[in-house]
């Protein structure tokens, strides 16, 4: 009686590891969000409101945006379907081998208000992106199941912030 119970033990145990062992084929196509990180996003400047918003235009312009806005609204806005640097500035998590995440579309809106004889711009930066599986011919499959997350990593504000301060 014990050498059987003993046998169906070690068969139990043995089915077990195998079903664990098959966990490599799912880690292929595991999606893992990203973790954020605290990112600075504001700055005062010691320039005129009209400069620090000529400055703001003019930065959009060289990183491929164009701002709509107002000046007097004191809000610019942007946004690009699939920006090719999208990945550049947001973390949109990670992917297993067969797991292809997209260039990101990015929202960008630039805050630009007037204290005192300073002017204080903000910037913040949205991204949302899709995510595929790839077969072994290459093709990729849409995963709409899948919801990514994509946060900022904190380069484009960065950039933003010292080229507002130049």
């Amino acid at each position: 009686m014990n050498k059987t119970l003993s046998c169906i033990g070690v068969a139990v145990v043995l089915l077990l590891a195998g079903c664990s062992g098959s966990s490599g084929v799912s880690e292929q196509y595991r999606y893992t969000p990203p973790t954020a990180v605290p990112v600075q996003t504001s700055a005062e400047v010691n320039v005129p409101y009209d400069l620090l918003w000529g400055r703001a235009q003019r930065w959009l312009a060289e990183k491929g945006f164009e701002g709509q806005g107002e000046v007097t609204g004191g809000v610019l806005s942007s946004s690009q379907e699939s920006y090719a640097d999208g990945m550049r500035y947001l973390d949109c998590g990670k992917g297993g081998s067969r797991v292809s995440i997209e260039q990101p579309a990015v929202k960008i809106n630039i805050m630009i208000t007037q204290n005192a004889e300073k002017a204080v711009a903000s910037i913040n930066l949205k991204g949302t992106t899709t995510v595929s599986y790839i077969e072994g011919s290459g093709d990729k499959i849409a995963a709409p199941s899948v919801t990514p997350v994509c946060v900022s990593n904190g380069q484009l504000e960065a950039d933003f912030l010292n080229y507002i301060n130049r």
